[in-house]
């Protein structure tokens, strides 16, 4: 017989992975321990990159608690995912993105 902590941990998904499965629907690409996405147009282009595309990655912490987006090693934004809706949170995921990085930039 299994015991009510063996249950719950079968029976529920961290809310990581319910984020991550969500952010996958919503256009990023799983790459080993990361996920990726391509922003059209993010970034005034230039000689090597015309359109302003930027490919951002999102990987969690150890404990997979918080969220970091990165534009190569620099950090762009960290969101503290523990008690969110992780519907509403990847909703407005990239628009809070899409903020921090014109801001850093």
């Amino acid at each position: 017989m299994k015991s009510y902590v063996e249950f719950i941990k079968e029976s529920e998904s961290h809310y990581s992975d319910d984020i991550e499965s969500l952010m996958k629907k919503d256009g990023w690409k799983s790459s080993g321990k990361s996920l990726l996405k391509t922003f059209k147009g993010l970034s005034i282009g230039g000689k090597t990159n015309p359109n302003g595309d930027i490919k951002l990655e999102a990987q969690w912490d150890t404990r997979r608690r918080y969220l970091s987006i990165y534009a190569g090693f620099d950090i762009i934004v960290d969101f503290d995912a523990r008690g969110v809706n992780p519907a509403t949170f990847v909703k407005g995921l990239d628009k809070a993105i899409k903020t921090a990085y014109k801001k850093k930039r």
